[in-house]
């Protein structure tokens, strides 16, 4: 993508963990940290040899949840074997909910309560714009950067990373850096 992203995807019609050794993975882990300043891996709820190979080299694991029971219950059940046995500091763990709705009958202090996590992400429930975005490939701060879910991933990022994003220059901004740039050329 323009914005520098790069994607690693399995092959298609490969589903199965198996087949890759897990050596490799770290190899190809290794690699991409080495040539990318961040790396995001997405995982599954399944922790088998790849995913625990991933969460030992990671620096952030991001546990993205709806609001609901099961959600709340498997969520507490994965936290507490990152943290309990997988030796995952809970500083490194952030918990993410997504189609966040303030009315829903699960709320912020219950997940707190039952996860045993610090306050959690809280991704706004814009299920069009994001389903937009997925069907058009366009990404969401491009499809529009003022929603509120925009703003939720931007501060998401910021915080994982611990940088301010760059600031995308306005069209007055765009246009006079190009009749600046063409001034000097």
């Amino acid at each position: 993508h323009r914005s520098g992203l790069a994607l690693l995807a399995r092959s298609e019609g490969s589903y199965l963990h198996e087949s890759v050794d897990p050596e490799a993975f770290r190899t190809v882990l290794r690699l991409a940290l080495e040539t990318y300043k961040f790396v995001y891996v997405d995982g599954h709820r399944w922790l088998d040899v790849l995913t625990t190979t991933t969460l030992s080299e990671a620096d952030h694991v991001v546990l993205v949840m709806e609001q609901s029971v099961a959600h709340v219950n498997n969520a507490a059940r994965l936290y507490r074997i990152l943290t309990q046995q997988l030796g995952i500091a809970p500083k490194q763990i952030v918990l993410v909910l997504n189609r966040y709705d303030k009315h829903a009958a699960v709320q912020t202090d219950m997940v707190i309560k039952a996860v045993g996590c610090d306050e959690p992400f809280k991704l706004p429930n814009m299920y069009e714009l994001a389903l937009d975005s997925m069907n058009t490939a366009i990404p969401l701060f491009e499809l529009d950067k003022d929603s509120q879910v925009t703003r939720a991933l931007i501060a998401l990022g910021t915080h994982i990373s611990g940088n301010e994003p760059p600031e995308v220059p306005g069209l007055f901004k765009r246009t006079l850096a190009a009749i600046t740039a063409r001034a000097h050329a």
